[in-house]
């Protein structure tokens, strides 16, 4: 678990605390310090919002290297069986790398 992406994500705006060595060294005497399963909430909160983000992130260089390169061929010669050919490659890249539900 990474308590300083824990702490942030609990408390965005909160400043004061401090993480050394993966142990809260000074939490703001103003805010209860979380709980284990608070903590462990929002590690599993955490862990899905950077998958979330990869996916989306390996979507965007997929297509730009597998399939815009395709589109702008049909494009530039109006050739309507190209155009498929990247419409096939941006599916094959959906079936892949699925869209998250919720982040």
């Amino acid at each position: 678990m990474d308590l300083a992406k824990v702490l942030s994500h609990i408390h965005p705006d909160l400043a004061g605390w401090e993480v050394v060595n993966n142990e809260i060294t000074k939490f703001p005497d103003s805010v209860p310090e979380p709980t284990q399963a608070e903590l462990d909430t929002a590690w599993a909160e955490v862990q899905s919002q950077d998958r979330i983000l990869g996916i989306r992130e390996e979507r965007k260089r997929r297509y730009r290297e597998e399939s815009d390169g395709l589109l702008f061929d049909a494009l530039a010669k109006m050739d309507l069986p190209e155009l498929a050919e990247w419409q096939d490659a941006q599916m094959k890249i959906k079936k892949e790398l699925p869209k998250p539900l919720k982040m």
